[in-house]
């Protein structure tokens, strides 16, 4: 354990500790300058203690420090490496966590990147969509106009084919009258023809 050149002191003698006893509060005193009964206030926390009967317990790890050849010179040189360590691990730190903070907003940039290329893609797919909805729903309109047209065309051979039909039905009873029965039975099963037809087509 490295002591500093102060914490082998007695506050009380100002000295090197000789036998340190170890005071209630914590802080150490050597044995001659404690009274040995009664109560004293503490030089240092300055509070109250009552000296027991067999004395305060001697602190163990300073006797040890004080039985072995006390270096200074070597005490601060570990100090002052002590404190370059600490110097250098605070500097690393800090560059750590610099680096942590250019991490974050680099995740940020980056996944604002995909995202604005995410909502690109998706724009080019939608304005895909509505292209084929408008070519899909002109497409449904040529059809639908197409229908209409054929069923107008289909309704007027409708409407001629009926009054033909109308008409044959009225002169029916001159048919065997005529000279021309064949021609008007020929046109008559021509209308019935395309009549038939004009059903299959309409479905």
């Amino acid at each position: 354990m490295i002591f500093e050149k102060n914490s082998l002191i007695c506050p009380y003698c100002e000295k090197c500790f000789i036998e340190p006893k170890v005071l209630p509060c914590g802080e150490n005193a050597c044995s001659k300058c404690l009274p040995e009964s009664g109560c004293f206030d503490c030089l240092v926390c300055t509070d109250s203690h009552e000296t027991p009967k067999n004395g305060f317990p001697n602190n163990k790890i300073l006797f040890r420090a004080l039985e072995q050849p006390i270096n200074f010179e070597k005490i601060e040189a570990k100090n002052q490496e002590f404190k370059a360590n600490m110097e250098y691990s605070k500097i690393k730190l800090d560059e750590l966590k610099s680096r942590m903070v250019q991490l974050e907003a680099e995740v940020i940039e980056h996944c604002k990147l995909i995202i604005n290329q995410i909502d690109l893609n998706a724009e080019e797919k939608i304005n895909l969509i509505n292209n084929n909805r408008e070519d899909l729903i002109k497409m449904a309109n040529e059809y639908q106009d197409k229908c209409l047209s054929n069923l107008t065309k289909y309704t007027k051979n409708l409407a001629e084919l009926s009054e033909e039909v109308n008409f044959l039905i009225k002169d029916k009873d001159l048919l065997l009258n005529k000279k021309d029965i064949d021609e008007k039975l020929e046109k008559y099963y021509y209308v019935i023809s395309k009549l038939e037809l004009s059903q299959k087509e309409i479905r």
